[in-house]
């Protein structure tokens, strides 16, 4: 019996994959080619020659199904974009620094607090956490304050440090 041979080798395989990347709709051809041979050929199988899930190419034929060639293609990735512009960040900041608000009130700041201070001065909602994360990023931390017991006796404690000093 004679050797199987092979007509594609690793050299070959990898400047294949390497020129299908430099096709600029490569992504669309491959998922739309395997919607085609889902017609012929059970999902399962189609599949494993395109090195994806089966329910992939369910999504990829129900995409193309409903909305053609445009909806096959990759969708930007990435975060939301700012819901403040760089002028409002920076005025959040001057606020924090300043413990002030935009009416020039003193302000103990809190998150919450500077959420509706936020809508009230541009009307845009910020949640929270984002909120937290860009002053954490800009070297804000938060003002804990010391730790008091529950059983603590307040009295006894104004006491001691009254006799404390006299001696």
């Amino acid at each position: 019996m004679a050797r199987p041979k092979t007509a594609v080798d690793e050299k070959l395989f990898k400047q294949a994959k390497h020129d299908l990347t430099q096709i600029s709709a490569h992504v669309v051809c491959l998922r739309l080619q395997a919607v085609i041979s889902s017609y012929t050929y059970p999902i399962p199988v189609v599949a494993g020659v395109f090195g994806v899930h089966p329910a992939t190419v369910w999504r990829w034929i129900g995409q193309y199904r409903n909305g053609g060639t445009r909806t096959l293609e990759d969708r930007p990735k990435g975060h939301n974009p700012a819901k403040l512009t760089c002028d409002q960040r920076e005025q959040v900041c001057t606020w924090v620094e300043t413990g002030r608000n935009i009416r020039g009130q003193e302000v103990w700041w809190t998150l919450e607090l500077l959420k509706q201070e936020i809508q009230f001065a541009w009307g845009v909602t910020v949640g929270i956490t984002p909120l937290w994360i860009f002053l954490h990023q800009k070297g804000f931390r938060l003002k804990v304050p010391r730790p008091k017991h529950t059983s603590a006796d307040i009295e006894a404690q104004i006491r001691f440090k009254k006799n404390c000093g006299t001696r």
